[in-house]
Parts: C-alpha cells; sequence; structure tokens
C-alpha cells in the first residue's frame, strides 16, 4: 500500500469515525423535529426500543472501532476498498437525509 493510499484510506475511515456522531445528532434532532419520523435502519430501531436513551452507544463504540483501525491500516485489498467507499457514500446519504428532516 502506497502512502498516498494509506492516506486516503484513513482519511475516510476517520471520516466514517466522524459520521458516527453527526448521525447521532441528526437522528435525534430529525425525531425530536418531524411528528411521524421514524428510524429507517431496523437494527437501529431494535436498539433504540431495546436500549432506549443509551440506543447512541453502540454507534460511539463504531466510532471508537473506526480510529483504531485508521491507526494501525497497514493493508487493505479491492473488496476492502469498496466497501470504505460504500459505507463512506451511504453515512453521507443517510445524515444528509436527516438533516433535510429539519428544514
Amino acid at each position: 500500500m502506497t502512502r498516498t493510499s494509506r492516506l486516503i484510506a484513513q482519511a475516510l475511515i476517520l471520516a466514517l469515525a466522524l459520521a458516527q456522531p453527526l448521525d447521532i445528532l441528526s437522528t435525534n434532532a430529525a425525531l425530536a423535529a418531524t411528528p411521524g419520523a421514524f428510524e429507517g435502519n431496523p437494527v437501529q430501531a431494535f436498539l433504540m426500543a431495546h436500549l432506549g436513551g443509551y440506543w447512541w452507544v453502540e454507534k460511539a463504540l463504531l466510532a471508537a472501532f473506526f480510529v483504531y483501525v485508521a491507526l494501525t491500516l497497514s493493508r487493505m485489498n479491492k473488496w476492502t476498498w469498496a466497501l470504505l467507499a460504500t459505507c463512506a457514500k451511504t453515512y453521507a446519504v443517510v445524515i444528509l437525509c436527516n438533516f433535510f428532516h429539519l428544514i
């Protein structure tokens, strides 16, 4: 893995880590501000129903995991790149949708 590709991968992984608190904040705001709004992800909806106000802990742990992965990254194959790119794009869409609920 070249230095440039490692820096790009680390930046994308750290962006995913940053996306977690943004997702938490935007989800809470959208659910509070929009009557009839609901969590679209069935896994996250399950966690919200069963963990109550602590539903965000899973996302905080995920963010910590992403930071760890970014700091210890040594190599990536093409499938890892594809998964990373897909996750980054998905989180961008989710956060934008949450913010559009607030407009």
